[in-house]
């Protein structure tokens, strides 16, 4: 299953979508939510599928800043480690118990929003990197839910 140029994008490129999603979010939330981005500069090259970051940003929301009482914060950290990408999202929202989170990773939910869920990123993940990726769902209730992706660093060619 060859993955045509279309579906690829950049860290640059999804970190400027994110940024101009966030910042719709923060004005809709205001004071419920606080994003906090830190991508370090060496990764902005890296080839990931497109929209991979913003529906885990937006479930997030859903499932974070839409459940809770108390203001949440959003943070998505993305860095290199030797030559893999890190893509972690946290939120520090109601969290899920382990009955709730069994059925997220086998992705029962379904999604909210865009309807980009997180079973369509992953499927996405596999069929850029085949089985040299790694996609993590963890949560503890009442503390916070984190989405953990790690993929090569491939950079784009200058020319692409």
């Amino acid at each position: 299953a060859a993955f045509s140029k279309e579906h690829l994008t950049v860290v640059e490129e999804e970190v400027r979508l994110l940024n101009n999603y966030t910042y719709i979010q923060k004005i809709r939330y205001d004071e419920r939510v606080e994003f906090i981005l830190e991508i370090s500069d060496e990764v902005m090259d890296c080839v990931i599928p497109k929209m991979t970051l913003q529906p885990i940003v937006e479930n997030s929301i859903n499932y974070g800043v839409d459940q809770s009482a108390k203001p949440c914060k959003i943070r998505v950290n993305i860095y290199q480690k030797g030559n893999r990408l890190i893509i972690r999202i946290t939120d520090d929202g109601p969290g899920m118990d382990k009955k709730h989170l069994e059925e997220v990773r086998r992705f029962k939910m379904k999604p909210k929003g865009n309807g980009i869920g997180l079973e369509n990123i992953r499927e996405r993940l596999r069929l850029l990197f085949d089985e040299d990726y790694k996609f993590e769902i963890n949560s503890v209730l009442r503390e916070g839910t984190e989405v953990k992706i790690e993929v090569p660093c491939n950079r784009r060619e200058a020319h692409v």
